[in-house]
C-alpha cells in the first residue's frame, strides 16, 4: 500500500497526512472514469473492457489461461463494470467525507451504480462497442 516508498523518520504526522491524502486523491482521479457522466462512464466502460478482452484473446492465442476480468466469453462489460464500481466505491466516498467540496461524487457514484444496475449484464454495452470499434476509436 501507499506509494513513494523509503523511511518516514523525522517526517511530521501533518506531512504524513497531507501525503497519504495526496496519494488517495491520484488515486480516486486514476478510477474515476466509472463515476464520470453517465455516456462518458459508457465510453469509458467499452474502452476498459475492450482491452481486457484483447488482453484476453492474445492470453488464450498463446496457449495461456485467461484472466478471468479479461476472458469475453465469459465476462460481462455491465458485470465488469458494477464489480469496479462497488469495489472502489468506499474509497471514492470516503475521499469525499474528507473533503467535503468532493461531495457531489457521492451523488455521482449513485447515478453510475444505478445505471449499471439497469443495463442488461448479457447484452448492455455491446452496440455500443461494435459502433465504437467500427468507428477505429479503440485502433
Amino acid at each position: 500500500g501507499g506509494g513513494g516508498g523509503g523511511s518516514l523518520r523525522g517526517v511530521t504526522a501533518e506531512t504524513q497526512r497531507r501525503r497519504m491524502l495526496g496519494e488517495l486523491v491520484i488515486k480516486c482521479a486514476d478510477t474515476s472514469n466509472v463515476f464520470k457522466p453517465l455516456p462518458a462512464a459508457r465510453a469509458w466502460a467499452v474502452r476498459i473492457t475492450e482491452e481486457f478482452f484483447r488482453q484476453g484473446d492474445l492470453e488464450r492465442s498463446l496457449g495461456m489461461s485467461v484472466t478471468p476480468v479479461c476472458d469475453r466469453r465469459t465476462a460481462s462489460r455491465v458485470g465488469l463494470q458494477r464489480g469496479f464500481a462497488a469495489f472502489i466505491a468506499p474509497l471514492h466516498c470516503g475521499l469525499a467525507a474528507l473533503l467535503p467540496g468532493l461531495a457531489p461524487i457521492a451523488t455521482r457514484l449513485a447515478e453510475t451504480r444505478a445505471m449499471w444496475d439497469a443495463c442488461d449484464p448479457d447484452r448492455g454495452l455491446d452496440d455500443e462497442a461494435q459502433a465504437t470499434l467500427a468507428s477505429g476509436a479503440l485502433g
